[in-house]
């Protein structure tokens, strides 16, 4: 793993570790750890990577959805990671694309659909992996810089 990528998996880390939630039963779901998180750059700029989220054994999740766990699609994700990949020296690059999310769930992990359920609804997967992507980086358009009257001669 090159310095690149170990900063990416790091920024990426901590974008996912901001994420949690509450379960019916009252157990907190989320924060660092409870994904394991690999980012790989596919270009050397890192414009490309890819993301390897590791849903682990006995811990539960709502789902394995890569939408739920990354919300590729607001904006507002797109800004975290940008404030993710500052932290770890990475601000000098560009979004990347995630041309591949590739999600592992490993033998073991727990989901419980929508959360609702009582415990004995969870489901043991006994391991899958999947891929989805590419997804594009969403950002509010820059706005022009504003400029100031011109002052008199």
């Amino acid at each position: 793993m090159t310095e690149l990528d170990e900063r990416l998996t790091r920024a990426f880390a901590d974008l996912f570790a901001e994420r949690s939630y509450r379960f019916i039963d009252g157990v907190v779901a989320g924060g660092p750890g409870y994904y394991g998180v690999r980012a790989v750059a596919l270009t050397p700029s890192a414009s490309e990577v890819e993301v390897i989220v590791t849903f682990r054994p006995g811990v539960r999740y709502c789902c394995f959805e890569a939408v739920c766990h990354a919300e590729y699609h607001d904006e507002g994700w797109w800004a975290r990671l940008r404030e993710c990949m500052v932290r770890h020296g990475l601000g000098h690059l560009p979004l990347p694309t995630v041309r591949a999310f590739c999600g592992v769930i490993e033998c073991g992990a727990v989901m419980q659909p929508g959360m609702v359920g009582a415990p004995e609804t969870c489901f043991v997967m006994e391991g899958l992996r999947y891929q989805t992507g590419p997804w594009e980086p969403i950002c509010s358009k820059p706005t022009e810089p504003e400029t100031a009257p011109d002052s008199p001669a």
